[in-house]
């Protein structure tokens, strides 16, 4: 998909469990969403406003369910993910892969501006780019993205397990896979504002992240 999921309900009709205290958050191993309060993000009017622009962060759990996507879609595993950063590696991809499910950290270079939405505060090269509504990256003159394949990542910030939101939006996009390497942690990717590596990482399943979603028949 080109865009954060938003839905909330799962396919079959079901309501995805929202408006959960910190506490339950944090403790529940059910599936669960939230969407990042507007009333911290200047320029956003309603929660609606707001999952229409950068969709809602999920925790592992709903991807768990494999009724979080619409017919037809699913969750990219990690290997999927591989095969997108594979496919916009230009420099040093020899070196970068292959790499196996324990390997963690952050990989240079400029996989993440191709990937990026060129809407961003003071965008380097100004035009249409050059916005401060949202949705939009936070100003970086040094990193930017030029989204060479439509895969539009917006900056939809996280909800983390124990401390709420914590201010992200605007400045990390992260999104789950749908492989469960260990115990309380699940493969994600995350872009940051300011820098151009794709981050992956195994994270504790009860951070909200965003989620794409893949075509089953792909």
């Amino acid at each position: 998909m080109r865009e954060n999921l938003r839905t909330t309900k799962y396919n079959n009709g079901a309501d995805i469990p929202t408006g959960l205290s910190i506490e339950d958050w944090e403790s529940t191993t059910g599936g669960a969403y939230a969407v990042y309060p507007h009333d911290e993000v200047e320029g956003v009017d309603s929660e609606e406003e707001m999952l229409e622009a950068y969709g809602a962060l999920y925790n592992w759990y709903t991807v768990e369910t494999e009724n979080l996507c619409p017919d037809g879609w699913r969750v990219p595993t990690h290997d999927e993910w591989t095969t997108l950063e594979r496919h916009v590696c230009r420099f040093n991809c020899d070196t970068k892969f292959p790499y196996d499910n324990h390997t963690t950290g952050r990989r240079g270079d400029a996989e993440a501006r191709y990937l990026k939405d060129c809407r961003q505060v003071n965008y380097t090269y100004g035009g249409e780019c050059a916005t401060e509504e949202h949705p939009r990256w936070d100003q970086n003159y040094s990193y930017y993205g030029t989204d060479d394949y439509g895969f539009s990542a917006l900056p939809a910030g996280l909800r983390h397990p124990k401390d709420d939101f914590d201010g992200s939006i605007g400045k990390s996009g992260i999104w789950w896979s749908s492989t469960d390497p260990a115990g309380h942690v699940s493969w994600a990717r995350m872009l940051n504002y300011d820098n151009d590596g794709i981050v992956r990482d195994g994270l504790n399943k009860s951070y909200g992240f965003s989620v794409r979603c893949i075509r089953t028949d792909y």
